[in-house]
């Protein structure tokens, strides 16, 4: 049976997620090994490189999840942008992803997913599959 504390968890925190006008979920991976260390140093870089690299004031709430195939994590996001014409910046989205996980063009590729956030399909819908998992870590930055 599981725990009702944990079973709430997805719902309170989809309703908490949903006061947020997010702009995009997105899947970043690697094409190499994360553990969940590095996963989080990893969003913690994103975050302050598109800041700080590119002027763009954000926002993130991200989950690390290992892969059900492969040893090792990546990463699924919320992102906030705050800035003229947020739903342009997916080249610059991408552009921070590769810079921070030392990415090019071929084998070392990193990929990275960004899809426009529905706020019809409610915050719950974004993390009901993760919350509450033991092998699992998220934070907002």
């Amino acid at each position: 049976m599981k725990n009702t504390r944990t079973s709430l968890l997805p719902k309170v925190y989809g309703e908490f997620l949903e006061k947020t006008n997010w702009t995009f979920y997105c899947t970043l991976t690697t094409s190499y090994s994360l553990t969940l260390n590095s996963a989080r140093r990893c969003v913690e870089r994103y975050h302050e490189s598109l800041k700080f690299n590119f002027g763009i004031e954000n926002q993130i709430f991200w989950i690390a999840e290992p892969f059900d195939c492969k040893y090792g994590y990546h990463l699924h996001a919320l992102i906030k942008l705050n800035c003229l014409r947020p739903l342009e910046q997916k080249n610059t989205l991408n552009k921070a992803w590769q810079l921070v996980t030392r990415g090019s063009y071929g084998k070392s590729y990193n990929r990275s997913i960004f899809d426009t956030y529905k706020p019809n399909n409610g915050g719950n819908y974004y993390v009901s599959k993760y919350i509450g998992r033991d092998d699992i870590e998220y934070g907002f930055l």
